[in-house]
């Protein structure tokens, strides 16, 4: 009996070690399927891989998986964003140019407040605070980031173009990189069930902007390898 009951306990082993590899190797897939959509048709491919992947491994250690890459995809467009916004004032030369980039460094200043509350966001996806009230904000505020980059853009239609051409280039990138976030977020909410939606007046909305402050964050501009650094 003895043999039997080993080799049964054995099978059970084996059983169990099989399974946790499977549910591995579904998560990595998983993962590689999140990372590759952050960075979908962007400019430099490989490099916004790379990016990801760095944020990836050196972010919040209270975020794990999937969510992880979700954090560093944000990050990564933040960066992107505030350095824009770091590299207007040298580029003007005219006063309606000038006009267009202070309009534009505030729109992409909202942008980034609002990219910034996405990042917070992201950890109600792991949390019971997660509703569809929650996600309704999270959306919002992408949408609106998406929509401030073309608001930018158009203050540059009466200039010679030299200066909105600059920024295409750079904001394409930025709102690539948010249609992306959008699309991963949207992934990670089917997979994840819903918390219970909050009482009428509770939860984060875009009236308690005022309360709760978006992060703070500094970015250097000329080594953008180190990424997002949060105070």
């Amino acid at each position: 009996m003895a043999p039997l009951t080993t080799n049964y306990l054995l099978f059970l082993l084996f059983l169990f070690l099989r399974s946790i590899h499977a549910q591995w190797t579904q998560d990595e897939a998983f993962k590689e399927t999140l990372l590759r959509q952050a960075c979908f048709n962007t400019s430099d491919h490989e490099a916004c891989i790379s990016r990801v992947k760095s944020q990836h491994c050196h972010g919040n250690d209270n975020l794990a998986g999937p969510i992880s890459i979700l954090h560093g995809a944000v990050k990564g467009t933040i960066d992107e964003a505030v350095c824009t916004v770091s590299n207007l004032a040298a580029v003007s030369s005219d006063l309606h140019e000038e006009m267009a980039i202070h309009d534009c460094v505030e729109l992409l200043g909202y942008s980034i407040d609002e990219l910034g509350w996405s990042l917070q966001e992201i950890g109600r996806l792991i949390s019971s605070n997660r509703s569809t009230h929650n996600e309704a904000n999270h959306r919002a505020w992408l949408s609106a980031t998406l929509n401030n980059q073309d608001k930018c853009l158009e203050g540059f239609e009466a200039t010679d173009g030299r200066v909105k051409q600059y920024l295409e280039g750079r904001l394409t990138e930025v709102m690539m990189l948010v249609s992306n976030f959008l699309m991963m977020y949207k992934k990670m909410c089917d997979i994840i069930p819903h918390a219970s939606a909050p009482p009428p007046g509770n939860g984060s909305t875009k009236s308690d902007r005022n309360v709760s402050s978006p992060l703070k964050l500094e970015v250097d501009c000329d080594d953008r390898g180190g990424g997002v650094e949060e105070e």
